[in-house]
C-alpha cells in the first residue's frame, strides 16, 4: 500500500483489494457480486489515486472481460494517466490502451453515452502527439463520438468539455494545421470560435459544478478573447473548490499564477488608461 496515501483512502484501498481477492479465491465471479465492487470503485476513485483504481478495473476485467463500465472506466483511466506521462512513447503506449478500451465497450453498447465518449477521450489523447495530418483526422472522428454521446445524454458534462476543447483547439488550430485540413477536407469545420468553446464548457459546468478543470479551462478560453476580467473571476471560482482528482492541485497552482498574472495585466491597463484620461490635451488655439 502505497504510504502517502492518506489513512482514510489506504483504508479503503484495502478493503477493495482484500474484497476482490477474497472474490477470485473462492471462485466468486457473479453479476452482482462484480457489481457491488464497481460501486465501490466508483465511490472512492476520487480517495484513490488514478493508478490504484485503474489496477482495480483491471481486475474486474480479468474476471469479467466484457463489463461494460470497467471497461469505460478504464478507458477513462488510461487517457488520463497518458497525459501525465512525460515522453511520446509512454503517452502513445496509454493512449493505445485507452482506445482499445473504448473499443471493446463500443462494441459491447454502441449506443450509450459512455462508450461513445470514451471513444472521443481516447481519440483526444491520440491527438495530443500525433501529427498534424492525423489530428485533422481524429478531429473528424473526435466530433462523430462527442454528438453521439450528448445525443444519449445531454447532460453528461465530460462530453461538453470534450466538446469545447473540440472547439477551441480548433478555433486556435496553427498555420501548419489549418494548412493539412485544407488539404484533406478543404478547411475546418465552418463556424468554430472561442465562443462556441465558451459556451459548452459554461454546459459542462452547470451539469458539474464542483469539477476545477472546467473553470481552469474555460478562463483560457475567456483570455483568448481578451476577456481578463471574466477569465479572473472563473480562475478565483476554480480556486474556491476543493481539489478531487489526483490533477486538482497542480491546476490550482496554474490558475493562482494566471490569476496574479492577469490582474497585475488589469491594473495595469487600468492605470495606463487613466493616464491618458488624465493627460490635458494640447490646446491648439
Amino acid at each position: 500500500m502505497p504510504r502517502d496515501l492518506p489513512p482514510k483512502s489506504k483504508g479503503i484501498a484495502l478493503r477493495l483489494l482484500i474484497f476482490f481477492s477474497l472474490m477470485v479465491s473462492c471462485g466468486v465471479t457473479s453479476q452482482r457480486e462484480v457489481n457491488i465492487h464497481l460501486k465501490s470503485l466508483g465511490e472512492s476513485m476520487i480517495q484513490l489515486r488514478d493508478e490504484d483504481a485503474l489496477q482495480q478495473y483491471e481486475n474486474v476485467l480479468a474476471t469479467d472481460p466484457r463489463n461494460f463500465e470497467a471497461l469505460c472506466h478504464a478507458s477513462y483511466l488510461y487517457g488520463q494517466i497518458g497525459k501525465r506521462l512525460e515522453g511520446k512513447d509512454k503517452q502513445r503506449a496509454h493512449y493505445e490502451k485507452a482506445l482499445r478500451y473504448a473499443r471493446r465497450a463500443l462494441k459491447e453498447n454502441p449506443e450509450h453515452a459512455e462508450s461513445n465518449f470514451a471513444m472521443a477521450w481516447a481519440y483526444g489523447g491520440m491527438a495530443l502527439i500525433s501529427s498534424p495530418r492525423r489530428k485533422a483526422t481524429i478531429a473528424k472522428e473526435m466530433k462523430t463520438y462527442i454528438d453521439r454521446a450528448l445525443k444519449y445524454n445531454p447532460q453528461h458534462d465530460r462530453a461538453w468539455y470534450v466538446l469545447a476543447n473540440w472547439y477551441f483547439r480548433i478555433a486556435n488550430a496553427n498555420t501548419v494545421e489549418r494548412l493539412v485540413a485544407k488539404v484533406l477536407f478543404g478547411g475546418l469545420p465552418k463556424g468554430v470560435t472561442n465562443e462556441k468553446a465558451i459556451a459548452a464548457y459554461q454546459k459542462a459546468i452547470k451539469c458539474r459544478p464542483n469539477v476545477i478543470r472546467y473553470y481552469d479551462e474555460l478562463a483560457r478560453a475567456y483570455e483568448k478573447i481578451k476577456h481578463s476580467e471574466k477569465a479572473i473571476e472563473q480562475l478565483e471560482l476554480a480556486l474556491s473548490l476543493t481539489p478531487q482528482t489526483a490533477d486538482d492541485p497542480e491546476t490550482l497552482r496554474r490558475c493562482l499564477k494566471r490569476l496574479g498574472e492577469l490582474k497585475k495585466k488589469c491594473r495595469s491597463e487600468s492605470q495606463k488608461a487613466f493616464s491618458m484620461q488624465s493627460t490635458p490635451k494640447p490646446d491648439n488655439n
